[in-house]
């Protein structure tokens, strides 16, 4: 896929696993960052834009994965950067 670059990609599928980190409401920033591999700045950022921001983003995608079983959303993996990354496809 020519869309992203790897970094990029990595950014985003670091970001996401961050992001459904906080959603479960488990663990601290400082847990979710030694478990991911971030920074806690990342974690708070990303915190920041799921709870505090109104583009809704996070919560949106969040919102939907819910609603699908797990076997769908991994069908519905027409979406490349799935494919490239496996930090990604590890958590699905």
């Amino acid at each position: 896929i020519d869309l992203c670059t790897p970094g990029e990609i990595e950014a985003f599928a670091e970001r996401w696993a961050i992001a459904r980190a906080l959603n479960e409401d488990k663990q601290g920033y400082r847990e979710i960052a030694a478990d991911i591999g971030s920074s806690t700045t990342t974690v708070a950022r990303v915190a920041r834009f799921l709870k505090q921001e109104n583009y809704g983003g996070y919560r949106l995608v969040l919102s939907r994965m819910k609603r699908k079983p797990r076997n769908e959303i991994r069908q519905a993996k027409n979406f490349g950067c799935w494919q490239h990354s496996a930090s990604w496809r590890a958590g699905l």
